[in-house]
């Protein structure tokens, strides 16, 4: 297990990065983004630290900012794979608002063989992910469509957990 120090530092570390636009690369370059949100929304959750100060202002910012995750300067399909990771452990309702949101963008990724596509950024018109590869992109977005119809088993998100 890990020191209960060790995981009171790290989640320290999360909240001191928080900014208005959501979580950002550290607590220095505070530039926020929805799916580094989502992926410390994971983060907290697995720790057990749902309660702590931040968690809740990055819940309120994932269902305010959810519509941005395409856009950052890393992997879209890393992006999309954090924000739903993050909404797995906010609520159903937030799950609910992923799929609503983002399913159908997703699944237009898909190519006719199975696998899935790059996603070209909205403002710069270029891809992110071409040097990632089909397996990498399947990967992430395969998860985040089996995981909605309870094909994976998930950590302790609570949306994972629909009968």
């Amino acid at each position: 297990p890990v020191p209960t120090a060790k995981l009171e530092q790290a989640i320290a570390y999360i909240e001191k990065c928080i900014s208005p636009g959501g979580v950002g690369y550290s607590h220095t370059n505070r530039w926020g983004h929805v799916s580094r949100t989502g992926g410390a929304i994971l983060a907290l959750s697995i720790a057990g630290a749902t309660k702590s100060k931040g968690f809740s202002i990055m819940c309120k910012n994932l269902d305010s900012a959810m519509k941005n995750v395409v856009g950052g300067h890393a992997s879209n399909a890393l992006a999309f794979w954090q924000c739903a990771a993050g909404s797995l452990h906010v609520s159903t309702a937030m799950w609910d608002k992923y799929v609503q949101t983002w399913f159908k963008k997703i699944m237009d990724l898909q190519e006719p063989d199975g696998k899935f596509g790059q996603m070209k950024h909205p403002k710069e018109n270029q891809t992110t992910e071409r040097n990632l590869g089909p397996a990498y992109l399947t990967a992430l977005y395969s998860f985040v469509l089996l995981v909605d119809q309870g094909g994976l088993k998930y950590t302790s998100g609570l949306a994972s957990r629909k009968k």
